[in-house]
């Protein structure tokens, strides 16, 4: 699934609305071929909301790393 996405900070609030929508398909680690060239990745979550999949760019590798 191909997508641009913006860099957005998570806040508190917004976990807790997505938590109350139901359980995330899956957290992802997405590298592209020329991200991975300069060292950068995004941490990715990827969940359906009323029937629609959606994703969140939850942040940027290395500045969220996975500590």
């Amino acid at each position: 699934m191909e997508s641009s996405h913006r860099s957005e900070l998570v806040t508190d609030g917004a976990l807790r609305v997505w938590l109350r929508t139901g359980p995330a398909d899956r957290l992802i680690f997405v590298a592209s071929p020329c991200g991975t060239a300069f060292g950068k990745a995004s941490w990715v979550l990827r969940f359906r909301f009323v029937g629609a999949a959606r994703e969140k760019v939850l942040g940027r590798y290395p500045d969220l790393s996975l500590a």
